[in-house]
């Protein structure tokens, strides 16, 4: 159902914008950059229907990504 799980660790795809539900950060200025590593916190559905997951970055933000904007973060012992 879910691709990635609570406490999955994650990156960032590609640049995340602000859309402007972030608070206090203008629309459209970049809030994550790409390859920044996060924790997946929770999910749910906007609009009932779009899979969101809310991930907690390294700093500091908790964002809410699609499934498109992360994989997950290769961990050394996978590499080996």
């Amino acid at each position: 159902m879910y691709r990635f799980n609570l406490e999955d660790e994650v990156m960032a795809t590609k640049d995340i914008r602000n859309d402007g539900t972030f608070p206090n950060k203008p629309k459209g200025e970049i809030i994550i950059r790409q390859g920044e590593k996060g924790v997946v916190i929770d999910h749910g559905y906007f609009l009932q229907d779009i899979l969101v997951y809310s991930v907690y970055f390294e700093s500091g933000f908790i964002v809410g990504c699609l499934e498109r904007e992360l994989e997950f973060v290769k961990k050394e012992r996978e590499l080996a």
